[in-house]
C-alpha cells in the first residue's frame, strides 16, 4: 500500500463579535485533527464561545476530522457557547450524516455563510 502524501492543515482565524470564524484550508485528517482541536481549545480557553468553522477550502477531510469537530463542538456547547460549519463540500456533508454527527455539528444555511 503506497503511502498518501498529505498536505498540512491551514487555519485562519478572524475574531468577531459575537462569532469568530476560522478557516481550514490542506487535509484534516488523523494527522491534523489534533492542531484543530488544539487551537478550538485555546480559543475557548481564552473566552470565545461561538466558533463558525469554514471547511469551504479543504482538499480533503476524514471520518476523524469531522469527529474531531463534534468533539469539539461539545466542549463549546458544555461551556454555554456553540461551533458551526459552513461550506462543507459534498463528502463532508456525506461523511456526516453516515458517520451520524449531522445531527451534533450544525451545518449554517446559505444565508448565514455572507
Amino acid at each position: 500500500m503506497a503511502a498518501r502524501m498529505g498536505l498540512h492543515l491551514g487555519l485562519d482565524v478572524s475574531h468577531g463579535y459575537p462569532t469568530t470564524a476560522v478557516t481550514l484550508r490542506g487535509e484534516l485528517d488523523l494527522s491534523t485533527a489534533p492542531d484543530l482541536a488544539k487551537l478550538l481549545d485555546l480559543l475557548l480557553a481564552t473566552g470565545v464561545l461561538h466558533v463558525t468553522l469554514d471547511l469551504g477550502d479543504l482538499a480533503f477531510v476524514d471520518s476523524r476530522g469531522l469527529r474531531a469537530i463534534a468533539s469539539c463542538r461539545d466542549a463549546f456547547v458544555a461551556a454555554g457557547g456553540d461551533l458551526a460549519v459552513r461550506h462543507p463540500r459534498r463528502l463532508a456533508r456525506q461523511l456526516l450524516d453516515v458517520l451520524g454527527l449531522a445531527e451534533r455539528v450544525p451545518v449554517l444555511p446559505e444565508a448565514a455563510w455572507a
